[in-house]
């Protein structure tokens, strides 16, 4: 199965997974749109398109999605979240919905000793 992992919390990050692994992923830091001068819910459906083509799958091979809901900035939060609902309906396929924190909290994971706290920071490019 196929997973469409999507991250526009503070970048653009769109991710296929096969079998848990990735197996493309394309990433493009917020000045990227600025230098360009485009938006990122102009070109992400045409990025999601050329993964899936390079893969040489069809878009109802998806099984579900995956997004980030937050911590981030809100206007990439809600592209990615009104996509994800797109597909969801489109397709009948489940998304789920995690926060960065907790992505994070799951990568340091296997070297935290049990009773010990975490606490996460992220910079999401505010002063």
């Amino acid at each position: 199965m196929y997973i469409l992992a999507l991250d526009t919390s503070n970048k653009l990050q769109i991710s296929l997974l096969k079998n848990d692994i990735i197996i493309d992923s394309i990433s493009l830091e917020r000045s990227f749109f600025i230098l360009e001068k485009s938006n990122m819910s102009d070109i992400i459906l045409s990025y999601i398109s050329d993964i899936i083509k390079k893969q040489n799958i069809s878009i109802k091979d998806i099984g579900f999605i995956a997004i980030i809901n937050g911590a981030g900035y809100f206007t990439g939060l809600r592209i990615s979240i009104v996509i994800a609902k797109i597909l969801k309906l489109s397709l009948n396929i489940p998304v789920f919905s995690f926060s960065s924190s907790y992505i994070q909290y799951k990568e340091v994971k296997p070297q935290i000793k049990d009773g010990d706290l975490v606490v996460v920071a992220l910079d999401i490019g505010k002063s």
